[in-house]
């Protein structure tokens, strides 16, 4: 091949050899400027595509964000009801010290085998103390 002689490729478009000089009718400025319209146009959409992005982000935390208040919220109304239900359970304990501790198992084989409910066996300690310590 020569110098001005163009070769052609495998699908039949005419391609220039490395030693073919281009010619274009088109200064350095006015590429520049052609470069600089299609980068600020690029960008453009970039800019706009990434506000679109972090737009739909933001929603998406508020949404975040009121969702762990409402939990925040039932978390400390559910701690506040637990702690008045372990208060309130409490309030009918009555500790009497030197009362003598009867298992629960004494307790069941005095009965005649039954399981007596949990207050009997307590109920059956109380008089028992009474009845031994001449309070009656």
């Amino acid at each position: 091949m020569s110098r001005n002689t163009r070769r052609t490729d495998s699908v039949g478009d005419n391609v220039a050899t490395s030693a073919t000089p281009v010619t274009v009718g088109i200064s350095a400025a006015e590429v520049k400027g052609i470069v600089a319209k299609a980068v600020s146009a690029a960008t453009s959409v970039v800019r706009d595509e990434f506000k679109k992005i972090v737009s739909g982000l933001r929603e998406n935390l508020t949404l975040v964000e009121v969702k762990l208040n409402e939990a925040e919220k039932n978390l400390e109304l559910a701690t506040k009801k637990i702690e008045e239900l372990e208060t309130y359970s409490r309030r009918d304990n009555i500790i009497i010290v030197g009362l003598p501790v009867e298992s629960y198992s004494e307790a069941a084989s005095t009965t005649g085998g039954e399981e007596p409910e949990p207050g009997e066996a307590v109920e059956k300690t109380v008089l028992n103390f009474f009845l031994m310590s001449n309070y009656s």
